[in-house]
């Protein structure tokens, strides 16, 4: 927590000249505005109260970012300034509402939004911790696993058969146990061919179970589709020179054998 308040420091200092910034434009005219009115013998609208209030909170750029602060930030009603104002001109009445608008839906939700993005970022855990946590991940991962095979053992032999995955996997908890996992079991049969060439063996036992599973989790990325595109790119070159080399070889024994048939044409006359 202190080093999201610590990172989004820079945030907020912005924040604050931006804020001022906006607040001593509207507060400049606003005096502007009301000490003109206010010295202004004709104007009959204007109690002593209301010319005391008038000096009280817009008697100078300070009283009146003092005033427009307080009513953003609760600090008293935007109503009886909003009045004071409207009741001195009608074009201030029209600005402290145009401000208070202003910073109360628009700044405020950005700054909040600024606010939030940085402390998210500096919220984020290191790279240490990331990789303790995939690490811990794992490992219970490979746990469940364990038990998972455990279970689906049913003559306690330490291998997997066919029938003895497809009998478990008809158990709905299982399904939707490898299904959160991201192997989505459709074909029972092809999941245990799958499972053998994996693993690389013909039985399937427990850390080849584990393996395969652990190789198989998850949907692929775009380094699995490079992977497939390679292999099957090379295996392509190599059926292409061996279909070359069988066709130079069919060549070779074609001529062979069209030249063996004249040698041995005069034999076949006697």
């Amino acid at each position: 927590m202190l080093q999201c308040v610590v990172g989004s420091f820079l945030s907020l200092f912005w924040a604050f000249v931006l804020l001022v910034g906006v607040t001593v434009v509207f507060a400049a005219g606003l005096v502007q505005q009301m000490t003109s009115a206010v010295s202004e013998v004709s104007h009959p609208a204007l109690t002593d109260a209301q010319v005391e209030q008038v000096y009280t909170r817009f008697g100078s750029i300070q009283q009146a970012l003092l005033t427009l602060f307080q009513c953003i930030s609760g600090g008293e009603d935007w109503g009886p300034v909003y009045e004071l104002t409207l009741a001195c001109r009608q074009p201030a009445g029209v600005c402290v509402l145009v401000y208070i608008f202003f910073v109360w839906l628009s700044l405020t939700n950005i700054i909040t939004a600024i606010f939030v993005d940085k402390a998210l970022q500096h919220a984020k855990p290191e790279l240490e911790d990331r990789l303790l946590g995939k690490q811990r991940d794992d490992l219970e991962l490979i746990d469940e696993l364990q038990d998972l095979f455990r279970s689906i053992d049913l003559d306690k032999s330490s291998t997997l058969t066919l029938s003895e995955l497809r009998s478990s996997l008809k158990d709905l908890r299982i399904l939707s146990f490898l299904d959160m996992q991201g192997l989505s079991v459709k074909d029972v049969e092809m999941f245990f061919k799958l499972l053998t060439q994996v693993a690389d063996t013909s039985e399937i036992d427990m850390e080849s179970f584990v393996s395969g599973c652990l190789r198989m989790k998850g949907y692929a990325t775009n380094l699995d589709i490079f992977t497939m595109l390679y292999h099957t790119r090379t295996l392509g070159d190599k059926t292409m020179v061996a279909i070359k080399q069988c066709m130079h070889e069919m060549q070779q024994l074609r001529s062979d054998l069209n030249g063996g048939d004249q040698k041995c044409a005069p034999f076949v006359k006697r």
